[in-house]
């Protein structure tokens, strides 16, 4: 316990009004490096009703950043984590990065194959149907060379044969 003696024969503890008696000297309040230290000084300062040094040291702890409070090896640890984090987080993005990129890479030619093959498949219907329908303009014009034919050979057979009746045996034949 360390203690001093002041001009007026006052006995004074040094380590635990420190910071007050400083504080009446100067008119500036000096913050103590831990909050344990802090909140000690703040009952000291409730307790002889100094308001504007409760409100500075209220100030002063109110949580504005936890890690100014931690230990410096907590801290450290902290740090360590964030880093881990920050890496784990950082490959994570990388990988889903390149799988996104492996995506469109790969889809690409997929989307232009599946392209090439609808054109390919749309050429083929539409030969098909070009050949379905030059095979029945031929079979129609069959039909009409043969059902022609069969026509003039009547005509000419009812010329040359009389009694017959031309409309009555081209039916008859079809």
């Amino acid at each position: 316990m360390q203690a001093i003696i002041t001009e007026t024969g006052l006995v004074v503890d040094v380590g635990r009004f420190r910071y007050i008696l400083s504080y009446l000297r100067t008119g500036e309040l000096e913050m103590p490096p831990t909050p344990l230290e802090c909140q000690r000084l703040l009952r000291e300062a409730r307790f002889y009703e100094l308001d504007a040094v409760v409100s500075e040291i209220e100030n002063h702890l109110a949580p504005r950043d936890p890690i100014p409070w931690w230990r410096r090896a907590r801290v450290f640890v902290y740090d360590h984590y964030l880093k881990a984090v920050g890496a784990l987080l950082a490959k994570w993005l990388f990988n889903q990065l390149k799988k996104y990129l492996k995506t469109l890479t790969t889809v690409g030619p997929m989307e232009k194959k599946a392209e090439a093959d609808k054109i390919v498949q749309v050429d083929a219907a539409e030969a098909d149907a070009g050949s379905k329908y030059s095979s029945g303009v031929g079979v129609a014009r069959q039909r009409q060379a043969i059902v022609g034919g069969l026509r003039d050979s009547i005509l000419e057979f009812s010329r040359g044969i009389r009694g017959t009746n031309p409309t009555k045996d081209v039916m008859g034949l079809l």
